[in-house]
């Protein structure tokens, strides 16, 4: 039912309307029913919707709605999650900042319609990600939006290999832009080489990430 592994599979169900329990386990071993709306949103308030060994303990402490859009932040190298208070999500155009949910650390941003958004992501420690989305195009659980982003983290940085970011890898993007090198210099993963790039270069040079 709920899994931070494979969140979009399961997860982000919305419950409503539940006249006794919303699951009964009777058999052996334990159901992970994370990252759900169960429609209460304490400790006590899911615990008396579950009957047996479930384990619902990170529950969503906020509503889903129909229209809101779910930002999970992924580190690219091995893929695990980016939750801490260092963590911003936001849209632009006007700016919309997520919150983030205490107990799951998803960041939810409601009432987003379809089309597209600019899409800012950044954490301490990671390459900022932006880019526009289409909303529309994003994976739909149960009529809630789902997006993950990959955060580079500073290795991505070292554009030339030698260990370290410095002039030498600000002067290749710089190539990059003018069209003079050709590589995998989108370092910030929003499918353009451009001054942004250039940057989050001297930002990580400084180590200003």
């Amino acid at each position: 039912l709920g899994d931070a592994e494979t969140l979009g599979e399961t997860g982000l169900n919305r419950f409503r309307n539940i006249g006794d329990k919303a699951v009964r386990k009777t058999t052996a071993g334990v159901v992970a029913a994370d990252y759900n709306d169960w429609g209460a949103y304490t400790a006590e308030g899911v615990g008396a919707l579950l009957q047996g060994d479930v384990d619902a303990d990170g529950f969503l402490a906020s509503e889903l709605t129909p229209t809101t859009l779910v930002v999970r932040a992924v580190a690219n190298l091995g893929g695990a999650p980016i939750a801490d208070n260092a963590l911003t999500v936001s849209l632009a155009n006007p700016t919309q900042p997520a919150t983030i949910d205490p107990t799951t650390g998803l960041n939810l941003l409601p009432g987003v319609a379809d089309g597209a958004h600019a899409l800012r992501v950044a954490a301490s420690g990671y390459v900022p990600y932006g880019a526009v989305i289409d909303v529309a195009a994003t994976q739909t659980v149960d009529e809630v939006r789902l997006i993950t982003v990959r955060l580079n983290g500073p290795e991505v940085l070292d554009l030339n290999g030698l260990g370290g970011v410095d002039a030498a890898d600000i002067q290749l993007i710089i190539n990059a832009v003018l069209g003079l090198a050709e590589g995998p210099y989108d370092v910030n993963g929003d499918g353009a080489i451009n001054a942004t790039d250039v940057q989050v270069l001297v930002n990580g040079a400084l180590g200003v990430l």
